[in-house]
């Protein structure tokens, strides 16, 4: 049986990221005696993070000096490297460039690095190996880093999550992920948060042995009661959870919300990121008659708590690429029906009983059609949508249920 676990990630618990660890740690800390986590130092706004008294948080520097740099070079003639160089030819079929090298010269320093932080805290904790499970929450440089530890040690215990960008070379520009083959094939597992993601894989390297993959979804906490039935009907409410990015299109909402009338609106983006000015100037100019609110970055329990106090009658999620969206658990717990693009997993998590799906390329007019009508329906049938989206939640995404089991593998991962 395992009792350490070693955490690489990269923003929990001392940044604003990585709100979904928080939940999973919840767990973690009933299943291992010790917990050690291994992160890049960074600065951030820092919220009320669930952080158990056993965690131990190792922070390093990850930028390189020169002399780094220069060493660096030797890596060109290394195995790993040139092995890289040919399936980038002959499996991916992608023009080997200068920023594809160095995408791939950048990812061997940083695992590099990394893998000596590792070797000192194993010295430093005297860390059995027999009872550690080493971790990585991104299928990036961290999961290549313990998947070239443990092809030159095998008897070390190695996994990887993986979401969105991490799996799909399409979702990255340019669209290639450095040494994904030589992670998959090398770690112990590599656990997708949605079976699209597993399939993706398959797809992509054929020859890989299944027992490599494993499909766990993540979950979300909540044990507030669902808002199922509207009290106040003078405002329909809508929210959305995301940073503010280009792959979120949450000017695509700014121009649905634009187009629909005879509805009081009020819509809520619990979120922040880059395009937050742009999105907002563009929300003064398009929505006069909307009550908007861009409430930057909140905790999750600030969101639930929301929830459960204010009847939402709708969440929209309109990326272009998406895992499973841990901000969909969080609203189908709440009992918040939800319309989203056919993207990645979405179609995992929302059907034509809890919600609606959507095609990625849709219409503004499509989408705004789609919410009035919605706004119309008898009381009985949003009920039923509720009632669905909250029974989902409970069967599927429990973060209870879904976390016990992915931590009880671990415990008994040898």
């Amino acid at each position: 049986m395992n009792k350490n676990l070693v955490l690489l990630n990269d923003d929990y618990p001392t940044s604003s990221g990585e709100f979904f660890i928080d939940d999973e740690m919840k767990v973690l800390e009933k299943y291992f005696k010790n917990i050690y986590i291994i992160k890049r130092n960074q600065s951030g706004l820092r919220l009320n993070r669930y952080v158990p008294n056993k965690l131990e948080i190792k922070i390093y520097k990850d930028h390189f000096n020169v002399y780094e740099k220069i060493k660096s070079i030797r890596h060109i003639f290394s195995k790993l490297f040139i092995e890289e160089l040919k399936a980038i030819k002959n499996t991916y079929k992608i023009k080997i460039s200068y920023l594809i090298i160095k995408i791939i010269l950048n990812d061997i320093i940083k695992s590099s690095k990394l893998k000596k932080e590792i070797n000192t805290l194993i010295k430093e904790k005297n860390l059995n190996l027999n009872e550690t499970v080493f971790y990585s929450y991104w299928h990036d440089y961290k999961a290549l880093t313990l998947a070239r530890i443990k092809y030159k040690f095998p008897e070390f215990k190695c996994i990887s999550r993986a979401h969105r960008w991490d799996i799909y070379f399409y979702a990255n520009s340019p669209e290639y992920l450095p040494f994904k083959y030589f992670i998959l094939e090398n770690l112990n597992k590599s656990i997708s948060i949605s079976e699209d993601g597993i399939s993706y894989w398959k797809n992509k390297f054929p020859k890989l042995e299944n027992n490599k993959l494993m499909l766990s979804k993540l979950g979300k906490f909540n044990n507030r009661n669902p808002f199922i039935k509207k009290v106040d009907n003078s405002v329909f409410r809508i929210c959305s959870c995301s940073t503010l990015k280009e792959v979120k299109r949450v000017h695509l909402i700014i121009e649905t919300l634009s187009i629909i009338k005879n509805l009081n609106l009020e819509w809520i983006h619990f979120g922040d990121g880059e395009l937050r000015k742009d999105l907002e100037e563009l929300a003064k100019n398009k929505l006069a008659n909307v009550n908007y609110n861009f409430t930057g970055n909140i905790s999750n329990e600030k969101i639930l708590n929301f929830y459960s106090e204010n009847y939402v009658d709708l969440f929209l999620n309109v990326s272009s690429s998406e895992g499973i969206p841990v901000s969909i658990m969080e609203s189908l717990s709440a009992g918040i029906p939800v319309i989203a693009t056919n993207v990645g997993g979405n179609n995992e998590i929302i059907n034509n009983k809890n919600g609606s799906i959507i095609d990625s390329d849709f219409r503004t007019e499509e989408l705004s059609t789609k919410i009035y009508n919605y706004s119309k329906l008898k009381e009985t049938k949003i009920i039923q949508y509720r009632e669905n989206a909250y029974k989902f939640w409970l069967e599927n995404y429990n973060a209870k249920k879904n976390y016990a089991n992915f931590t009880s593998y671990m415990k008994n991962l040898k």
